[in-house]
């Protein structure tokens, strides 16, 4: 599981509607960088942003609800539970942008990580050791069950 740092665990606070914003001010901002650089590896910046933000929401059950609470204001609003990584990626990149197939990938992706991630290794780093993003969202799937090897 993923071990939030020291010094981010001793700070966390209120989760105010501001930082939020903020927060999905910034990711949205990461994506259309992203979309302008068209760098291959550019998905890992993005990807990392995400993931960061959604462990911190993870490690603070508050805020994990208050972000829930204010997707759904946002018009995100859970289908079939849809889950914190899948939520942060919509809010950055719309749907227009990113189908949902992807959204899906990406999100599996993201909980191989939070679950299997050393601390001290780059979000890029080991999605690549374990094979890449399709790799390790099937990897995520097989722990799942859902699919058979």
């Amino acid at each position: 599981m993923f071990n939030i740092p020291t010094e981010i665990s001793s700070t966390i606070h209120a989760y105010s509607s501001v930082a939020f914003e903020n927060d999905i001010s910034g990711l949205q901002r990461n994506w259309k960088r992203l979309q302008k650089c068209r760098d291959r590896d550019g998905i890992y910046e993005f990807l990392s942003e995400v993931f960061n933000l959604v462990a911190w929401w993870l490690a603070d059950k508050k805020a994990l609800r208050r972000s829930t609470e204010r997707f759904a204001r946002q018009g995100i609003h859970p289908v079939l539970d849809l889950e914190p990584f899948a939520a942060a990626i919509i809010a950055a990149a719309t749907p227009t942008d990113v189908d949902k197939r992807t959204v899906s990938k990406w999100s599996r992706v993201l909980r191989y990580a939070y679950q299997f991630k050393p601390p001290s290794e780059s979000l890029k780093k080991f999605v690549k050791r374990n094979g890449g993003l399709n790799k390790c969202a099937t990897l995520y799937a097989h722990r799942l069950g859902r699919l058979r090897r």
